[in-house]
């Protein structure tokens, strides 16, 4: 519960801080928020697609606990 519960309310701040509901796949350009996860948004996006079930919702909860704790650690450009 907590897991759905903190992913729900990232997502809800993120879609009004962005004014994007889909604020999780137009953040993955260089420099951006999810740069680091470009690939892995990009193919859970292009499974969705396939399959014809794609929505900004289903992108939120493809993910687990780590990943939406991981948003919040500091990247290392090495």
């Amino acid at each position: 519960m907590f897991e759905i519960a903190l992913r729900n309310a990232i997502h809800n701040h993120y879609s009004q801080q962005f004014n994007d509901k889909d604020w999780i796949v137009n953040s993955t350009a260089p420099g951006m928020l999810l740069a680091y996860d470009a690939k892995e948004l990009s193919d859970a996006q292009n499974e969705y697609k396939k399959k014809g079930i794609y929505s900004a919702d289903k992108m939120v909860a493809t993910f687990n606990f780590g990943f939406w704790t991981y948003l919040f650690t500091k990247k290392i450009i090495g």
